[in-house]
C-alpha cells in the first residue's frame, strides 16, 4: 500500500483498526477541521484542545488501557509539536500505549 500524506496513513490505520479490532472504541481528534477561527471556537466549546492525538482508541489490552497515535506524514516532512508532546505525555500518565508515526508498517 503506498501512502501518499498523512490522510493516506490515517484511513490505513483506521482500516486496520475495524478489521482486527471491530468492536474497539476509536475517537478521531480531527484537528485538521480547525481551519477558521469560528470552527476553532466551537470545537473549543465542545471539549477539542490543540494537539489532541489523531487516534484514540479506547480499548484495555495487554496492560494498558488504550493507544493513541499522533500521525505525521509518511514523506518524514511533519513536525512534532508541544502540544502533541504534552497530550501523549499526559495519556502515558493515564495508562495508554502512544506514539509518533509516519508509516504503517
Amino acid at each position: 500500500m503506498r501512502l501518499i500524506n498523512e490522510t493516506d496513513l490515517h484511513y490505513a490505520v483506521i482500516r486496520y483498526i475495524r478489521t482486527h479490532y471491530p468492536d474497539a472504541p476509536i475517537v478521531a481528534g480531527l484537528g485538521e477541521y480547525q481551519d477558521t477561527v469560528q470552527r476553532k471556537s466551537d470545537a473549543f466549546h465542545k471539549g477539542y484542545l490543540g494537539g489532541q492525538p489523531d487516534i484514540i482508541v479506547v480499548n484495555p489490552m495487554n496492560g494498558y488501557t488504550g493507544l493513541a497515535i499522533e500521525l505525521k506524514t509518511p514523506k518524514g516532512t511533519g513536525e512534532i509539536r508541544d502540544n502533541q508532546v504534552g497530550w501523549l505525555k499526559r495519556l502515558t500518565q493515564l495508562g495508554y500505549k502512544t506514539m509518533f508515526s509516519n508509516d504503517y508498517t
